[in-house]
């Protein structure tokens, strides 16, 4: 089985509107199960397994890219709906410092591989602020007086976020569902 096909059984189980990459270890490909597991696709036989934590802890897994996943994220956020689009950035955001922590700590085929992510997430952040800042800029939505005149682009879109359902994560720079 390859990544396509796995990609394709796990759209299938997922009850998520995206995924923005999944893993692959030796024997299977790795993705979000419910609470303190994974599900695992067997790269043999295809069948669908489960790890709980920490089981999964010790396998050795790098993220698996697969072009088709940009797809789907591109045609989930094409309606242009808000929330859709809160929800995108804020899934985007923390996945580009994920990857971005990852590649500074990587080096070799893997480092190739981390800064693909890198370059997609870059791409997809910068293209969703832009959106974003248009909407923000059309319908004057007001930035907090501790927030005018800045130019940290993650705090500028702080109006459009909290609007949609967002706030800012108290631990570190990320969005966070209220």
């Amino acid at each position: 089985m390859d990544a396509r096909e796995a990609y394709t059984i796990i759209k299938e189980q997922m009850n998520e509107d995206f995924i923005l990459y999944f893993w692959e270890s030796e024997d299977c490909y790795i993705y979000p199960g419910e609470g303190n597991t994974v599900n695992t696709i067997d790269k043999r036989t295809g069948e669908i397994g489960f790890l709980w934590f920490p089981q999964y802890m010790d396998i050795d897994m790098k993220p698996v890219y697969v072009e088709e996943v940009y797809d789907d994220f591109s045609s989930y956020l094409e309606d242009g709906a808000e929330d859709r689009l809160a929800k995108g950035y804020a899934s985007i955001w923390d996945e580009l410092i994920r990857f971005e922590q990852a590649l500074k700590e990587c080096s070799g085929s893997d480092k190739n591989l981390y800064q693909k992510f890198v370059d997609k997430y870059r791409v997809f952040e910068s293209k969703l602020r832009l959106e974003i800042m248009r909407i923000i800029t059309e319908e004057g939505l007001s930035m907090p007086p501790y927030l005018k005149g800045t130019e940290d682009k993650f705090y500028m879109l702080k109006p459009f976020m909290v609007r949609n359902g967002y706030t800012i994560s108290m631990t570190d720079k990320r969005w966070e569902p209220q």
